[in-house]
């Protein structure tokens, strides 16, 4: 479970700092035909709304490996310019063409969705629809994405998957994921990390990590790989921008770092 609630960290880190930060992606080593795409925030930044499916693959003793679904949902809003503080938007729910899903406030007002029991966000449909009931500091808005979540169904990483930092990688995950962007985060122990942002749009098919960028790595039996590919869009409610992300997040447990 706690390998599961890790692949949200980067969609987290993504909606707490996308105020401050440029969505611009690095495409020093990819294919030539992807495009930049990437969101620039102002100052006006109401909220980031993110629908997420999580696929984990886990190596199971006797079975092998059997794919573990969970869809998750995250939201957070603001009042002026500090984001590094989150207000109460009332009742927030996401929708897809099967589900409706109400969001649980924390004690920091952001908004969360997990459930381990439910459907994942139809990969299939064009469009997810978020409905917030407002407070105070936000006015109530409906809003229906029309980018489409992307799918990491396919994507295929071997069991027993050995990472030699001092060899660099070339990453292979078994299909083309067409994105905006594609996150990508390696994990070793000790809360070691590395990560690239990169355009997807183009179809996205390996990854290359330089030895020096995976030098940062500890050595591990329990390496995580995340492959996070992001939809964005951006809507104006009552003069402020909100940005909506469909997104996917495939995590590949039990690497060997070394």
């Amino acid at each position: 479970m706690k390998t599961i609630l890790r692949s949200i960290v980067p969609v987290s880190v993504l909606a707490i700092t996308l105020a401050s930060c440029n969505l611009t992606p690095t495409n020093n080593t990819q294919p030539t035909n992807n495009t930049t795409v990437y969101y620039t925030p102002g100052a006006n930044v109401g909220g980031v709304c993110v629908a997420i499916n999580v696929v984990q693959k886990q190596e199971v003793p006797v079975i092998g490996t059997i794919d573990v679904n969970v869809p998750a949902a995250v939201g957070v809003f603001y009042n002026g310019s500090n984001y590094s503080s989150f207000v109460n938007a009332g009742t927030v729910q996401a929708s897809d063409n099967s589900n409706t899903r109400t969001l649980n406030a924390q004690s920091n007002n952001s908004y969360v969705f997990e459930d381990y029991q439910s459907a994942n966000f139809d990969p299939w449909t064009p469009s997810i629809t978020w409905n917030v009931g407002g407070s105070a500091n936000v006015t109530a808005f409906s809003h229906t994405t029309s980018m489409g979540m992307p799918s990491v169904s396919d994507v295929s990483i071997a069991d027993g998957f050995t990472i030699t930092k001092s060899n660099g990688l070339s990453l292979n995950i078994g299909t083309t994921v067409y994105a905006d962007t594609l996150y990508i985060n390696i994990s070793g122990n000790s809360n070691t990390n590395v990560t690239k942002r990169i355009a997807a749009n183009g179809g996205i098919n390996s990854i290359n990590f330089t030895a020096g960028e995976l030098s940062v790595l500890s050595n591990t039996d329990q390496g995580i790989i995340q492959l996070a590919p992001c939809n964005f869009n951006v809507a104006n409610y009552n003069t402020k921008d909100y940005v909506f992300i469909n997104e996917a997040v495939y995590n590949r447990t039990g690497v060997k770092i070394q």
